[in-house]
């Protein structure tokens, strides 16, 4: 499993916790994953394909993402918070979905592990709102 946020734990209970946690899930290209506005239920993990941000009015894409990297995090992180955009698969794309049920009870066994991803919500969150 090539998804760098999982990487500084390497022990096997960890990565067990983990590996079956994700559920496995296939994308077409311009099928939307995720709609701006909805409430946030899971976050995704790119196992191979490339999707695509859209700006607020979905005028424009503001980032691209590809393998071993994520996103639906902020409105599992950030409470109150809805999705702040619409991503739309570009090309063919395997994605691993964790649900906020099974993140939420990563976090109780992992807390450096939410750490981490509130870290970098904020962070993602800033760098958005700049780009738009």
């Amino acid at each position: 499993m090539k998804l760098p946020i999982f990487q500084d734990d390497k022990s096997p209970f960890y990565l067990k916790q983990i590996a079956t946690s994700l559920k496995f899930s296939i994308y077409l290209p311009d099928d939307y994953i995720i709609y701006k506005d909805d409430f946030g239920s899971e976050m995704y993990f790119i196992l191979e394909g490339k999707v695509n941000m859209l700006s607020a009015n979905e005028s424009k894409i503001v980032f691209t993402l590809d393998q071993g990297n994520y996103f639906g995090e902020i409105a599992l992180f950030i409470p109150n918070t809805r999705r702040i955009c619409s991503v739309v698969a570009e090309t063919y794309c395997q994605l691993f979905i964790l649900h906020k049920v099974d993140l939420e009870k990563l976090c109780e066994r992992f807390p450096a592990l939410e750490q981490k991803f509130k870290k970098e919500c904020e962070r993602r969150l800033a760098e958005y709102n700049m780009k738009q």
